[in-house]
């Protein structure tokens, strides 16, 4: 923390700050051209106002409440450590125990609200009083029309047509915290929905659509500072703590690292209230250039017909523990390289008849969480409970069918390797939905060529290892990183880049402390489910310290599924590193230890609706299939059949020269060692 406050203060010396920040709210003018809107708002420069007592607390690196986000900011980064655990070699990150999610003290959230309040454009509080509204930089900026009355038992307290625009950092005098728009702390007030925005459109914003409320938070092109001890270190568009916040028919946009787009804290407690923030968006856009568009810590989210975008870290994404989302006909975007949607530990995402993409990640999904993905037709009323507006949520608008389309040139899903235990799963349930890990399909809201990162971001040895390495791990449908996962396609659309569909490995991701079980202990594994449709592509299993099974229910196969050993995950490695003039050094990265001896492999089954059709040789720890369904090679291929062949993490195959070949595989029978040569 003393190396945070000295760069703190350090960057307070350096900076330049300039402010020209512009608030109105109230009355309603006529529309008019953004470049309008800034010679109407602007104002001239001023000195930055010096943060309140410093009692109250150390920097906001310490009292924000944001530090140890759940993921890294420059995506993953094959290598590092981890806490636990002997590694199976290979400099992995490593632990055999499972983990707890970073813990954050629930007051702190009270504080940074408190903190960020003291350099709002307008800062609403709940008072005993009711709502009072302050402006703590009023000789910065104008703000007229903010006056809230003291709300009736179950009305909601609204600010309709509100403007701040802000064009710089502008740090307090220790360099802890810069200025942000608008601080709702409502904390006391159990029983309220907070709005901002209403149907009547005021202001014209960048992305040529008017709305209600504009609150645009940028920063100077020829400002340069570095300020990143925690993610809300430069402020932020909107902070909230309450009972539940609704944006309606508002846009917001921030730049500036360190500054979200909107901030929910965590789990908060004060004055013996504790209560978790739920946000809800209708018809509005969330827009982000440096960090998180929304980094949501606190209760439930609704995002429905709205839009969120980022080209840094995440569009839609929280990192608290049994929070759940809906997305609802709406987009989220991701212009880089990062994920759109971040589905945290323990959380349940609900997407239904909308769009994910990124030229990186599409959506990740953490320990013990869960997706759904769905049609728009399938939301329920919980999906877009408590709203109670006139909007007509259900039609489609994001994709003409209602379907939702989740892209992500790295991989559209990515089960994330995460601290957990054996029984620990994360799950992704997938139907009616289109999957794609193809360059043409990272179609951006802005017209513009995407930025492609076939790996999800992160680097390992040398430029041509990494090159490897991030070959190796991209662009199938489905990524599980060393972790426990389920997946289960329903009647989906699977476009691979690459012909995989579902790929387990090993991760190197420090950021994500994978779990590498003692040998012998049997974890969960993965599980994948293909039903009611036709698929192209292969499965490959290569963890081999887990067990996977692959379940085909009147569904049709085009592929290969095969699951790997230890010494054919090491003869692959050495190949590769080989082929590229690689040395020891780069072999200490991928080589694993030969000690791990339990041979955990494939289990795959078949319902008398299945057709598999074998395009190269796999290998299946146990197979059993249902009267009626067929194994056959595909075209242009002819199938060699092998069962009860020896197996170990010694071979680098089955051995099927002392194994037993077999014409066809009988319905109702169980095999185990089973190899299927397709030449």
């Amino acid at each position: 923390m003393k190396k945070r406050r000295e760069l703190a203060l350090w960057l307070t010396v350096c900076l330049i700050v300039g402010l020209s920040m512009t608030a109105y709210a109230g009355s309603v003018p006529a529309l008019q051209e953004p470049a309008a809107q800034e010679q109407a708002f602007e104002a001239a420069p001023q000195e930055a106002v010096p943060a309140a007592d410093s009692e109250e607390g150390e920097s906001a690196a310490e009292s924000a409440a944001t530090e140890g986000p759940g993921e890294s900011p420059e995506g993953d980064s094959p290598g590092g450590e981890s806490a636990g655990g002997d590694s199976p070699g290979g400099g992995m990150p490593n632990t055999s125990l499972g983990g707890n999610a970073t813990s954050r003290p629930p007051d702190n959230s009270t504080r940074a609200i408190n903190l960020l309040g003291e350099r709002a454009a307008v800062y609403v509080e709940y008072t005993e009083d009711g709502y009072q509204v302050s402006q703590h930089l009023a000789d910065s900026y104008e703000v007229q029309g903010t006056d809230i009355a003291v709300p009736e038992t179950g009305k909601a307290n609204t600010i309709d047509g509100l403007y701040i625009q802000c064009n710089a950092v502008d740090w307090d005098e220790e360099g802890s915290v810069g200025n942000s728009g608008l601080v709702i702390n409502a904390l006391t007030d159990t029983e309220t929905t907070f709005v901002l925005g209403g149907k009547e459109d005021h202001f014209d914003a960048p992305d040529g659509e008017a709305y209600n409320s504009l609150i645009i938070m940028n920063v100077d092109e020829n400002e340069e500072y570095d300020q990143s001890a925690t993610e809300t270190a430069a402020g932020c568009g909107i902070a909230f703590n309450g009972r539940s916040l609704l944006l309606d028919n508002t846009y917001v946009e921030s730049s500036g690292k360190g500054r979200p787009s909107i901030h929910v804290p965590a789990s908060t407690r004060d004055k013996n209230v504790s209560q978790l923030s739920d946000l809800i968006c209708v018809d509005s856009r969330i827009v982000n250039h440096s960090t998180r568009a929304m980094l949501l810590m606190g209760g439930d989210v609704w995002f429905l017909n709205s839009i969120a975008v980022t080209d840094s870290w995440g569009a839609l994404s929280y990192d608290n523990t049994a929070t759940t989302m809906y997305v609802v006909n709406s987009r989220a975007e991701n212009t880089g390289t990062a994920y759109a949607i971040y589905d945290a530990a323990g959380c349940t995402a609900h997407i239904y008849g909308s769009q994910v993409i990124s030229g990186g990640t599409g959506i990740t999904v953490c320990r013990d969480a869960t997706l759904t993905v769905d049609k728009l037709a399938a939301a329920d009323a919980a999906a877009t409970d408590p709203y109670t507006g006139t909007d007509d949520l259900l039609t489609p608008k994001t994709t003409a069918d209602g379907k939702s389309i989740v892209v992500g040139y790295a991989y559209p899903i990515k089960i994330h390797a995460d601290m957990s235990g054996p029984d620990s799963v994360a799950s992704a349930y997938l139907k009616d939905t289109y999957l794609s890990s193809q360059a043409e399909d990272v179609k951006l809201l802005n017209g513009e060529e995407p930025v492609l990162e076939g790996s999800g971001g992160g680097s390992i040895g040398s430029s041509a290892m990494n090159a490897l390495v991030n070959e190796f791990q991209s662009g199938e449908i489905v990524e599980i990183a060393c972790h426990n996962g389920k997946v289960e396609f329903d009647n989906c659309e699977l476009n691979s880049r690459t012909g995989v569909l579902v790929h387990s490995f090993f991760s190197y991701d420090p950021m994500a402390s994978g779990i590498y079980p003692i040998d012998g202990a049997e974890y969960a594994g993965d599980e994948v489910v293909l039903k009611n449709m036709s698929a192209q592509g292969d499965i490959l299993h290569d963890d081999y310290m887990r067990k996977m099974t692959v379940s085909l229910e009147n569904a049709e196969l085009t592929g290969k599924v095969t699951g790997q050993t230890l010494t054919g995950w090491n003869n692959y490695w050495r190949a590769q590193i080989e082929a590229i003039g690689g040395d020891e050094e780069d072999e200490t990265l991928v080589i694993h230890d030969e000690t791990y001896e339990t041979l955990w492999g494939v289990r795959m089954s078949m319902d008398a609706g299945s057709v598999w059709n074998v395009t190269g040789t796999s290998q299946l720890y146990s197979f059993t299939m249902e009267d009626g369904a067929q194994v056959q090679a595909a075209e242009g291929k002819a199938l060699s059949i092998y069962v009860d062949c020896p197996m170990g993490n010694d071979l680098e195959c089955y051995d099927i020269s002392a194994g037993t070949q077999i014409e066809a595989f009988e319905p109702g029978a169980s095999y185990q060692g089973v190899v299927i040569v397709a030449e």
